[in-house]
């Protein structure tokens, strides 16, 4: 008898996991914002657990000067694009994804008031997911005059495990 019992209540705790997790894709778009994905690789800062907040670091960066210290910040290979400073800004996310199962941009938007904006991500899964912490950079060219007034960037991850979407301010350049 308890066995059944204790069978009832893990499937209600994977059913009720499973309907949180449709209830969190299934969020309100507010005004998508033109946004190109520059790169995207498995690096991130050396001190990110010093610096990092809920598990990521976001930076704005306006000048290319800015953009080349950023992108070896991060530990980016490569050489870093050219950008268009006049009508473009580069966003830096760093964070952490399970080995198995990466993060891929999807889209960004605003709220009404243009004063925080969402970056998207996609957990792209084949099965389940290793409960593993592997590093990831995402770098995001964004039209300026849209972002222009952004102070607040939230993170939201869906298909993912980790249900708070947190809500970060731009990390200072170094």
């Amino acid at each position: 008898m308890k066995s059944k019992s204790l069978l009832s209540v893990v499937l209600l705790i994977l059913l009720g996991n499973g309907l949180v997790g449709c209830f969190n894709s299934n969020v309100d778009q507010g005004l998508i914002v033109p946004s190109e994905l520059l790169t995207t690789e498995k690096s991130f800062p050396n001190d990110f657990f010093e610096i990092a907040e809920q598990g990521f670091i976001v930076s704005k960066v306006t000048t290319q000067s800015d953009f080349n210290k950023q992108w070896e910040f991060f530990g980016l290979s490569d050489n870093p694009a050219q950008i268009d400073w006049k009508n473009h800004v580069v966003i830096f996310l760093g964070t952490g994804e399970s080995g198995t199962c990466p993060m891929e941009f999807q889209f960004v938007d605003l709220n009404e008031e243009k004063t925080k904006m969402t970056i998207h991500l996609k957990e792209k899964s084949k099965g389940a997911c290793t409960d593993d912490f592997t590093p990831r950079t995402i770098v995001l060219s964004v039209n300026a005059k849209e972002i222009s007034n952004v102070s607040l960037v939230e993170i939201n991850r869906s298909g993912g495990s980790n249900l708070i979407n947190p809500v970060l301010e731009f990390l200072e350049s170094k």
